[in-house]
C-alpha cells in the first residue's frame, strides 16, 4: 500500500528535527555559483543580468525555497508593502467577507494586511497616522458612521482606498 501526505515522509528516514533554518540570500549565490550582490539583482529585477545567470539564480531560489526578508526589504528599500485596513466591525457578514477579500488579495500580491478596529471612543486621527505610519495603504471600510468618519481623517498624502455603502435611490452621499 502506497501512502501519502502527512503521515509519510516520503521514504526519507525520519522526519526533520528541530527548526529548519531559512535559506540565505548567502546560500542562494552559493548554489547559483555567482555573487550575493548578483542575488539581490536578480531580485530586484535588475536589466543587467544575464538571461543564462537569472536562470541559475531562480532555479537555485526554488530548490532552497528562498524567500526575501521582507523587514530587511523594508529597511533597505524604504518600501513597505503593507495595507491597513479601517474598520468598525469585523465579525458581521459583509465586513467579515470583504475582510477575507482583502487579505486573499494582498496575500497574492505580496502585500503584508493589519487590521485595526475602531470604536466611538477611540481618538480616530491618532488611529489613522498610526495606520499611515505603516508606511504603506490604507483601505478604509466605511459602511458606517465610523467607517465614513475614518475616512474623512485620511490625509491626502496617505494612498488609500475604500468601500462604502451606496446611498438609497434619490439620496445624495
Amino acid at each position: 500500500m502506497d501512502v501519502t501526505g502527512h503521515t509519510s515522509f516520503g521514504g526519507h528516514g525520519d522526519p526533520p528535527q528541530g527548526p529548519q533554518k531559512a535559506a540565505s540570500i548567502r546560500d542562494v549565490a552559493a548554489a547559483a555559483g555567482v555573487s550575493y550582490q548578483t542575488v539581490s539583482r536578480v531580485i530586484n529585477g535588475h536589466p543587467n543580468v544575464k538571461e543564462e545567470t537569472r536562470k541559475r539564480v531562480d532555479a537555485a531560489i526554488q530548490t532552497l525555497g528562498f524567500r526575501r526578508n521582507a523587514t530587511a526589504f523594508a529597511l533597505a528599500s524604504g518600501v513597505t508593502r503593507s495595507v491597513t485596513v479601517i474598520t468598525s466591525n469585523t465579525v458581521l457578514y459583509g465586513y467579515a467577507a470583504t475582510l477575507q477579500g482583502l487579505e486573499e488579495a494582498s496575500r497574492a500580491a505580496g502585500y503584508a494586511l493589519g487590521v485595526r478596529v475602531v470604536t466611538p471612543e477611540d481618538d480616530l486621527d491618532r488611529t489613522i497616522a498610526a495606520a499611515a505610519d505603516t508606511g504603506g495603504g490604507v483601505v478604509v471600510i466605511g459602511y458606517d458612521r465610523i467607517g465614513a468618519a475614518a475616512l474623512d481623517r485620511v490625509p491626502a498624502h496617505v494612498p488609500c482606498a475604500a468601500l462604502v455603502e451606496a446611498p438609497a435611490p434619490g439620496r445624495t452621499p
